[in-house]
């Protein structure tokens, strides 16, 4: 049914944008709905990892000590649609913002159309890559697909070059240039988003406290309390990991160490380019 009504979104459109609705508690890719003009919801890449709060583990800073500044992350905003026409054969792009590779395949299945000559793909997630020619000769699909990934700049993101052969054949040299063009032109056109890591900050420290910490966390995103049976205080919040370790030190130096403040990783999110290199 989802690829029905995929094919019935693309006929007699060349450049469209669309956008996986996704669910906050399952990440699957239901139905497709075609985007109009105005900010797309934030995308929340993966969630809270480790079960909950029950590992600690170590805030990454944007600055590492002693050097420059990380370069940002950017990756596609939302799912976004390409169409091009080489010599009778269409090429359709999907490029889409991915975590891990289970989220590439999950995509890979849910745009394939098993009716088209070739559905081939490419992924990039950090130094992590894969592609594949999908029954095209070795080297003129999945690579040239992978090629524009990374002259794009752009990272976490899947692209997927679905063609419906038109009965003159390419060559090798062709169908390199038709593939890689076709990504390249769909990632050119994609709105960005910045990749933003997550952290969540746990603090428990006693009830006359929670205003020393409401200071530091009340403006941060899903702050949440709970009163424990101990007659202690649990505050929740998620922070930019970047961020993380200088609202920790505030805090514990503010509640002269009597807080206990925990950091733990949250995954990411991502946020809408103001100004996104192309």
């Amino acid at each position: 049914m989802l690829r029905d009504v995929a094919r019935g979104m693309l006929r007699g459109v060349l450049v469209i944008a669309t956008s996986f609705e996704v669910s906050a508690a399952n990440q699957g890719y239901g139905r497709i709905r075609s985007t109009t003009t105005g900010p797309a919801p934030t995308v929340i890449l993966r969630g809270l990892r480790g079960g909950g709060h029950n590992r600690r583990v170590s805030t990454r800073s944007t600055k590492d000590k002693g050097s420059s500044t990380v370069e940002d992350r950017y990756t596609v905003k939302d799912t976004f649609f390409h169409e091009e026409l080489v010599k009778k054969s269409r090429f359709l792009t999907y490029a889409h913002p991915i975590a891990n590779p289970k989220d590439a395949m999950d995509f890979l299945e849910a745009v394939r159309d098993d009716t088209a000559s070739h559905n081939c793909w490419a992924y990039k997630i950090g130094d992590e890559y894969r592609f594949s020619d999908d029954g095209e000769p070795s080297g003129t699909a999945g690579k040239p697909i992978f090629q524009a990934i990374q002259y794009s700049g752009l990272e976490s993101v899947m692209v997927v070059v679905t063609r419906f052969f038109g009965g003159i054949k390419l060559g090798a040299g062709g169908l390199v240039r038709a593939y890689g063009g076709a990504a390249s032109s769909c990632l050119r056109n994609a709105p960005r988003a910045k990749i933003i890591e997550m952290s969540v900050i746990r603090v428990g420290c006693a009830p006359d406290l929670i205003g020393v910490v409401f200071r530091y966390l009340s403006n941060q995103k899903d702050v949440n309390t709970d009163y424990q049976d101990d007659g202690t205080v649990v505050v929740t919040a998620k922070v930019v990991s970047s961020e993380a370790d200088g609202i920790s030190d505030q805090i514990q130096s503010s509640t002269q160490m009597r807080a206990k403040v925990e950091v733990f990783d949250a995954g990411s999110c991502l946020e809408e380019a103001r100004d996104p290199p192309k």
